[in-house]
């Protein structure tokens, strides 16, 4: 089990994808977040995720970083493209995994 899965473990395939996301932002934001201090959770008004992703977004975060035995800002290319790589390849998997709602497999199995 790899850092990503250990950090997501038991969290609902909704929430996993959310903290996948925040992630990314954080580390594609990385580098210019002392100049920009953008928050990374933060994309609108209203769009902040609630205290369960944060607080897994932010497990992960410095997870990776202790991983790296360096903060995110200081990541080369090679680190910054492998970890980003891996959160899509989980992300992939919990896809993989879903079980379509009623509607989608009435839609998926219409006759065309």
């Amino acid at each position: 089990m790899n850092i990503i899965e250990k950090n997501l473990l038991g969290l609902s395939p909704t929430k996993a994808r959310s903290v996948c996301y925040y992630v990314f932002r954080k580390l594609k934001q990385a580098k210019i977040f002392n100049d920009y201090s953008k928050d990374p959770f933060i994309e609108a008004d209203s769009s902040a995720p609630d205290e369960e992703v944060m607080a897994k977004t932010k497990e992960l975060i410095f997870s990776i970083e202790a991983a790296e035995n360096t903060t995110a800002d200081r990541f080369d290319d090679a680190t910054y493209s492998m970890w980003v790589n891996s959160i899509f390849e989980f992300e992939k998997s919990l896809s993989a995994n879903l079980a379509p709602t009623a509607r989608v497999q009435k839609f998926l199995n219409r006759d065309l």
